[in-house]
């Protein structure tokens, strides 16, 4: 037989506070990986928007990080050649426009994600 009740426990009242502590704990769990899937998203719509703007030039000037605090004037040339990782160790470089492919698949998983755990779908 399968009991609800907190072990030591004899009050109805005292049952149901303690379920419904546990369904709150579970509820913030929940809400915290629905808002780090959401983060996620945002970080790789950002990322679509670089790629997307990173070939419209032959070169671009940038501050390149020394350490937390320093910086050093830099260029990024070749613009149109990213390293992607694909998973594990494995990592291949691709166009700008076979980046953006691999982005918006992941950002459609992720949307998926998003959708189960919002209660959506699945």
């Amino acid at each position: 037989a399968v009991t609800l009740a907190r072990p030591g426990c004899s009050h109805m009242a005292d049952d149901l506070s303690f379920l419904s502590d546990r369904v709150r704990t579970a509820l913030s769990k929940d809400e915290h990986v629905l808002a780090q899937l959401r983060s996620f998203d945002d970080e790789y719509a950002e990322l679509q928007r670089v790629v997307r703007d990173l070939p419209k030039k032959t070169h671009h000037d940038v501050m390149v990080p020394f350490t937390d605090l320093a910086f050093f004037p830099g260029r990024l040339i070749h613009t149109n050649e990213l390293t992607v990782l694909l998973g594990g160790d494995l990592y291949a470089e691709r166009s700008a426009e076979q980046t953006l492919g691999i982005v918006e698949r992941r950002r459609e998983s992720l949307r998926e994600k998003i959708a189960v755990a919002a209660g959506g779908g699945g």
